[in-house]
């Protein structure tokens, strides 16, 4: 009988082999699964961001600033300036036509949409949700020059001064955003 008992004995090291390798094979599996929800989910917030900057509200919005400025520059107007001095006589309550209060209240809400998606891309970073190579596949050198040059001159004058100037700026120089997106 020592025969069936090593071969018990032999079984049981065999069931506890292969219980071992069982595990891990179903933790590697389970460790795949989740590497590939991480890039499914980043895959998702990337092209959420990519959506929301080509709606067409997005595209309205950009319109409307750009119309703005070039709207200020035939006059020889600064357009940064020419904005706060109408918020400012606005809040003295002096007397506007609707269409110049109109114009302000989609500039402004122009302006706002632009600087909520560019906060987006810059808590994605912050939070290290997306990887410097990640954000170029969201933002381009293009949208990043719009915002800086046009965006951000309104958002000075509206006292709603970020700190994103800074971000934009040290992305572009030290990553590969470049105008292909």
């Amino acid at each position: 009988m020592p025969i069936l008992e090593e071969i018990d004995l032999n079984m049981e090291v065999i069931i506890d082999i292969a219980t071992v390798i069982i595990i891990s094979i179903t933790a590697y599996i389970g460790l795949k699964s989740l590497q590939n929800a991480d890039k499914i989910k980043k895959y998702q917030i990337i092209k959420s961001l990519k959506d929301e900057y080509s709606n067409i509200e997005m595209y309205n919005a950009l319109q409307i600033i750009n119309d703005w400025i070039l709207e200020c520059k035939t006059h020889g107007n600064d357009f940064g300036e020419t904005f706060l001095s109408i918020k400012q006589k606005m809040k003295k309550g002096e007397k506007y036509s609707a269409i110049e209060v109109n114009t302000f209240k989609n500039i402004d809400k122009a302006r706002r949409k632009i600087t909520h998606f560019m906060s987006h891309v810059k808590l994605l970073y912050d939070n290290k949700i997306v990887s410097r190579k990640e954000l170029a596949k969201i933002i381009s050198k293009g949208q990043i020059d719009f915002y800086l040059e046009k965006v951000k001159k309104l958002e000075v004058v509206n006292n709603t001064d970020n700190e994103f100037d800074t971000f934009f700026i040290l992305l572009m120089n030290e990553s590969k955003i470049d105008d292909k997106n």
